[in-house]
């Protein structure tokens, strides 16, 4: 077994993706969430805003809420936030699946 392997500290580098890197993680990443997020974050949201509001539900349209979710996560995400994990949270504590809530429950809830 050669031993000649080790660990040693090194300067911080950018590293510039490929094109081909960037589709495979467009096709891997993007493309599988994109309905999910559609569905879940707008599409359901505002139906679930317009019916118990119906003269005001219409405010939080699909088209406010992509805009507005989509806004979020190209603003924040450079600087580490996931602002999808609030609503992921929410419904996982709603859920009747024992394992969703444990993990919602274990979370630390950000305030405000």
């Amino acid at each position: 077994m050669p031993h000649d392997e080790a660990f040693a500290p090194s300067m911080l580098h950018l590293v510039i993706p490929s094109g081909a890197e960037v589709w495979r993680s467009v096709e891997l990443a993007v493309l599988p969430q994109l309905s999910l997020t559609l569905t879940n974050a707008v599409i359901v949201e505002a139906s679930l805003s317009r019916e118990p509001f119906p003269a005001t539900g219409t405010i939080a349209s699909e088209r406010n809420l992509a805009l507005s979710s989509g806004l979020a996560n190209v603003l924040l995400c450079p600087f580490g936030a996931m602002p999808m994990i609030a609503e992921y949270q929410r419904a996982a504590a709603r859920s009747p699946n024992p394992c969703q809530r444990g993990l919602a429950a274990r979370r630390p809830r950000r305030s405000g």
